[in-house]
C-alpha cells in the first residue's frame, strides 16, 4: 500500500485481525480501547504490528517520503491445513494449480516453461549419463 506524507486512515476495526508491514517510510499506528484509552507508536522500515479482531486501529504516515505498507487481513474462520490424502475421508483434495498467465510470469520462481525445459534437459542427461554407467559397469 502506497501512502503519502501526511496521509493514513480513520480509526476502524474488523471482525478479523490485521497485519502492517512497514516495507519503507515512518508510519504511526494507533489502538484504542472501548474506554477511549488511545496507545500509538511510530513504526519504521521492517517493522510489523498486528491489530486484534475487534480492536479499534489505524495509522499515518509521519515521515516526509511516502510511505510503504503490506496490510494483511485475516480470516474469520481460518482454513485448515491439510495433505493430498489426508484429513476426512473422501476424495483427495489438491491445491489449485496455477493457471497459465501465472505460470508465463513467474520465471523466476522456477515456475516457467524455463523450469520445464531445464528439467527435461537435466532428465535427459542424467539418464543418458546413468545408462552409460550402467554399461561401463557390466
Amino acid at each position: 500500500m502506497f501512502v503519502p506524507p501526511g496521509q493514513g486512515n480513520a480509526a476502524h476495526t474488523h471482525e478479523v485481525e490485521e497485519v502492517f508491514f512497514i516495507l519503507d517510510g515512518k508510519v504511526k499506528v494507533f489502538f484504542e480501547d472501548g474506554a477511549g484509552r488511545r496507545e500509538e507508536t511510530v513504526l519504521g522500515r521492517w517493522d510489523c504490528v498486528s491489530a486484534p479482531a475487534g480492536v479499534i486501529h489505524g495509522f499515518e504516515n509521519v515521515g516526509l517520503e511516502p510511505a510503504y505498507l503490506q496490510v494483511m487481513l485475516g480470516r474469520a474462520r481460518p482454513d485448515l491445513m491439510s495433505y493430498c490424502g489426508s484429513g476426512p475421508p473422501g476424495p483427495a483434495r489438491r491445491p489449485p494449480r496455477p493457471g497459465p498467465r501465472v505460470i508465463a510470469r513467474c520465471p523466476v520462481a522456477g515456475l516457467g516453461r524455463e523450469r520445464d525445459r531445464r528439467r527435461r534437459a537435466a532428465r535427459s542427461t542424467c539418464g543418458a549419463t546413468a545408462s552409460r554407467w550402467n554399461a561401463e559397469a557390466r
